[in-house]
């Protein structure tokens, strides 16, 4: 029989104990740095970011915003937070005087004719080498350590372009340096290479006229970054200062285009003459707002714009200026935007990964603090790693992916980035939405849960935030993978960092909440403010439905259900059991089922706050039974095989008729529900009050055909049907129905289970069944003396 479309939806859209739901992050609406309100010192848009034709080491660029944070003023980018064109970022700076002009013009003439002077520590950018000594920027000389290169010597080639066959250089993506001819090593034909690669690069300057049509400069750029990227002669580590100056004033006499494609160009011409952090901070920008616009991403990944990202993010390409930092922000940002791109994706995957691992190390992060002036350190930090975790969250999409990238050191670096930066809410954010994914791989729920100090940072995060609950259903669906099947894990979150009463609290509020009221209000006001989703219904339910999913877990040992239920504040879970309809919230429901099946399992009533509203749980449940959704009828059945050894519960159980449904449920299809059904007569067969029920439905000769028909491949069921059948042959009014047909399939395939037993791991059944067996030797009219199973 066809399935109707409502009845498919709902099928789907029932929620399972087994395989809860992981939380869903809906795609973002705009491409922005950062969300919500946690930095007070972010990059100020006040003012728009220029271009300025470079003077000295330091690169000072106009337009920085004085009032930034304390960020020196020749540095001062700033993130977007509306779009604008980019040709409203980057203006070209024309407020230098025809005298500095004609200084530069005059530095860049002297380069081939003023007498060599000997390079040292600190050397500026006007400064220049004799030709045969290859000049290399302050900032781009590698230590000695890495490249082994003395001031003077020539540097070895290292192009940015990535090309079939060869992995990108350090400078470009921080992979190896591509196999290639190596040049003629005297310094005459060093030389000699040089001055020609100037001189082509040289022609080509003058057709960068701003006047010009786009895609005619477009393709004149194209063929500048064929020039400036010779494998055999890069420009940005052979030619001198005052060269690359030239490049850089003509270039940015173009950055107030609005071709992307002449954008994009232009941006590689720059990256490809520099590595400078202040130089380059206004080309990320540009780079960053061209990537908001997504049909900008395979340009990127076209042009090998990533490879460049990447190599400038590595934080071991060169030596780090403190002008890195905002450079590397904006990068980062515009590399989270293209990461959205299956094609992108890719390229990070097979030239990123390391870059984007190392930036997250303590180590790192470190060397990156030092950078960044006191008064705004932590927030400028945060900032870029808000970026980072971005774009992992971005390539985590894929499981198989996930497992390879995150298992190892990566997965331990990223959850302490919660304990170092717990305040930034927005920061933990993008963590919990990585671990949230990664919760569905075995190989990263082992590592996570004997990661004691991540347990710790996320439980920290949880109570820091406890009204971001989009961060909150995260953490919660996290810890709820972890400890479904780990007591070590669940030992560790109830007694080694005693979350039972900070859980339980947050259980309150989110249930104050949801019922609505003034802290209603309150509340909302607070999580409109959360990073990607506004308050509402939905999103508390979803956040009470993985925390109660984590208490329930937790509660699945004694000594851990022991300290739940004698919490004040548990009692919030029956009340959400009486108010909220299963028809319209069904898996909070059910999770809430599960979680009283565990709190109820303890036997002191005196403590055990739970116990002491079991008949009101017993009322609501006995309808429960007989629902549509097995999965409910399974967890209530379970409720009332904990809740039927009390004597009001029984008489509740008789008024109700929740005796009769179960004896018909020993003949449900659904073998997990006949398991519960015989739990609860197991109790109930030794109550006279509900003998009838049972004779009526004929349960005993119903538990005869179960036990035929169960093999020892299902251990459990089978041995809760023996313990049954044991505790209805001990009551002479209920043994009479069986017949000595049923008594002899009974002894004879006991004895073929007790011998398939002896293999061990089936002690209890063995107990049980040796048992039973001694007393269907007996007449059966006698009734047995013997302890209740």
């Amino acid at each position: 029989m066809a399935v109707s479309a409502v009845a498919a939806t709902l099928s789907e859209a029932r929620a399972s104990l087994k395989r809860p739901s992981r939380p869903i992050t809906a795609t973002e609406k705009e491409r922005r740095l950062f969300y919500g309100a946690d930095y007070l010192s972010r990059p100020s848009t006040s003012e728009v970011p220029t271009f300025a034709t470079p003077q000295s080491p330091s690169m000072t660029l106009s337009g920085g915003n004085a009032g930034d944070g304390g960020r020196p003023a020749k540095c001062s980018p700033s993130p977007p937070e509306s779009a604008r064109s980019a040709a409203a970022v980057v203006r070209h700076h024309r407020s230098h005087s025809r005298e500095a002009s004609s200084a530069a013009a005059a530095a860049a003439a002297a380069s081939f004719t003023s007498p060599p002077r000997r390079r040292h520590h600190g050397t500026t950018e006007s400064d220049v080498t004799p030709p045969s000594s290859p000049r290399v920027d302050a900032a781009e000389t590698p230590p000695l350590s890495r490249g082994g290169r003395r001031a003077g010597e020539v540097a070895s080639a290292s192009p940015p372009r990535c090309r079939q066959g060869r992995s990108s250089s350090a400078g470009t993506g921080g992979s190896p340096t591509p196999v290639s001819t190596p040049r003629d090593s005297t310094p005459a034909t060093t030389a000699q290479s040089d001055r020609a690669q100037w001189l082509q690069v040289k022609r080509m300057l003058p057709l960068l006229d701003p006047g010009g049509k786009p895609t005619e400069l477009a393709s004149t750029c194209r063929e500048l970054t064929t020039v400036l990227s010779d494998n055999d002669c890069s420009f940005r580590q052979s030619q001198t200062a005052a060269h690359k100056q030239c490049v850089i004033r003509a270039l940015g006499k173009l950055m107030n285009a609005k071709d992307p494609d002449l954008l994009v160009q232009l941006c590689k011409c720059h990256l490809l003459v520099t590595t400078s952090g202040a130089i380059l901070t206004p080309v990320f920008k540009v780079l960053y707002f061209l990537s908001k616009d997504s049909a900008n991403d395979e340009r990127f990944a076209a042009e090998n714009l990533i490879v460049h990202l990447l190599g400038f993010l590595a934080p071991t390409s060169r030596a780090l200026q403190a002008e890195d930092v905002t450079g590397m922000l904006f990068a980062s940002g515009a590399l989270k935007h293209a990461s959205a791109n299956a094609t992108v994706q890719k390229i990070i995957l097979m030239q990123g990964t390391e870059t984007l691992a190392e930036l997250i190390k303590s180590d790192t992060l470190t060397t990156l603090t030092q950078l960044v002036p006191a008064e705004t350190r932590d927030k400028k930090i945060a900032q870029l790693l808000v970026q980072i975790t971005a774009v992992l969250r971005n390539i985590s999409e894929s499981a198989k992916t996930a497992k390879v990238v995150f298992v190892g050191p990566l997965l331990a670096d990223l959850c302490a980035l919660l304990g170092s930066h717990s305040q930034h809410s927005e920061l933990a954010y993008n963590v919990s939405r990585i671990l949230s994914k990664l919760s569905g791989i075995p190989e990263c729920v082992q590592a996570l849960s004997v990661n004691k100090s991540a347990i710790r940072d996320i439980l920290q995060v949880m109570w820091k935030h406890p009204l971001h609950l989009p961060l909150q259903m995260r953490l919660c669906f996290t810890l709820g993978t972890l400890t479904a099947n780990d007591d070590m894990c669940i030992h560790v979150v109830t007694f080694e960092n005693n979350a039972v009463e900070p859980l339980i609290s947050l259980l309150c509020k989110y249930s104050q909440i949801d019922e609505g009221g003034k802290k209603k209000d309150a509340a909302a006001k607070i999580l409109r403010s959360s990073p990607t989703e506004n308050f509402s219904e939905p999103d508390v339910e979803q956040a009470l439905i993985k925390l109660i999913r984590l208490i329930a877990n937790l509660a699945a040992i004694p000594d851990s259900a022991e300290k739940i239920c004698c919490s004040s504040g548990i009692e919030t879970l029956y009340h959400l059991l009486a108010r909220k309809p299963i028809a319209k919230h069904e898996e909070l429901v059910l999770n809430v089922i599960g979680a009283l099946t565990n709190l109820s399992a303890t036997a002191d009533q005196h403590t055990n706050i739970i116990l002491k509203h079991r008949i009101k749980i017993a009322t609501i449940l006995a309808p429960l039974v007989l629902h549509h959704n097995e999965e409910v009828v399974t967890e209530s059945l379970r409720v009332f095989g904990n809740l039927s050894r009390f004597d009001d519960v029984s008489a509740l159980i008789a008024a109700q008729r929740v005796d009769e449904a179960a004896v018909i449920l020993l003949s449900h299809s659904n073998q997990e529900i006949v398991l519960q059904a015989a739990g609860i007569v197991m109790n109930l067969c030794n109550i006279a009050r509900h003998h009838r029920a049972i004779l009526d439905g004929r349960c005993p000769t119903t538990l005869v055909g179960v036990f035929l028909n169960t093999q020892l491949s299902d251990l459990e069921l089978l041995t809760v049907v023996v313990k049954t059948l044991f505790n209805v042959c001990l009551q002479k009014e209920l043994v009479k129905q069986l017949t000595p047909e049923h008594i002899e399939a009974l002894k004879e395939h006991l004895t073929g289970l007790l011998v398939q037993a002896q293999t061990g791991g089936c002690d209890d059944f063995l107990q049980a069944a040796q048992r039973l067996l001694h007393h269907l030797d007996l007449p059966l009219y006698i009734p047995i003396a013997a302890t209740k199973l």
